[in-house]
């Protein structure tokens, strides 16, 4: 079962290979109710693009070329 917000998930919009993938199996197709951008949603908060699902903050993100 998958996250109800990975559709409109900003984590989506960035590109870290590997890291992204192994991510997105344990949260946004798995845990999901672990993520921290979940929570933050569920409460109403707006999310932090750098926020990771993990609850760490990256400025690494970079969007992903269309």
């Amino acid at each position: 079962m998958a996250c109800p917000y990975l559709s409109n998930c900003s984590f989506q919009e960035h590109e870290f290979a590997f890291l992204h993938k192994v991510i997105s199996i344990n949260y946004c197709n798995g845990h999901f109710n672990n993520c921290a951008r979940k929570k933050i949603r569920d409460s109403g908060g707006e999310v932090p693009a750098e926020l990771m699902p993990n609850g760490e903050k990256i400025d690494l993100f970079k969007p992903r070329v269309k």
